[in-house]
């Protein structure tokens, strides 16, 4: 699995078979446990000879909003003040 928006992205599987078609219908049927088979949307593999335009993101809109709202509301936050006035002299331990 070669695309990172898939759950089993980085997994191996071997392959059962492959299917042509189109970017709609091409598909690879892989071994997953032994007996059983998954079908996998080819562009998702290494065996896509389709060339990827598409962004390869795995963040939402959603979340690219959400973020950019807070560090939006972290600019607004005011900066830690300055301190005012001087130090304090330390009490003399001396009696």
């Amino acid at each position: 699995m070669t695309d990172p928006r898939h759950p089993l992205y980085g997994r191996r599987f071997a392959v059962h078979t492959v299917t042509g078609g189109d970017i709609q219908s091409a598909r690879v049927f892989v071994v997953y446990r032994g007996d059983q088979r998954l079908m996998i949307l080819r562009e998702a593999t290494n065996l896509s000879v389709l060339e990827r335009t598409d962004v390869r993101s795995k963040l939402s809109a959603r979340v690219v909003r959400d973020f950019l709202a807070l560090v939006k509301e972290y600019e607004l936050c005011l900066p830690v003040p300055n301190s005012s006035g001087s130090v304090s002299r330390r009490r003399s331990r001396k009696k």
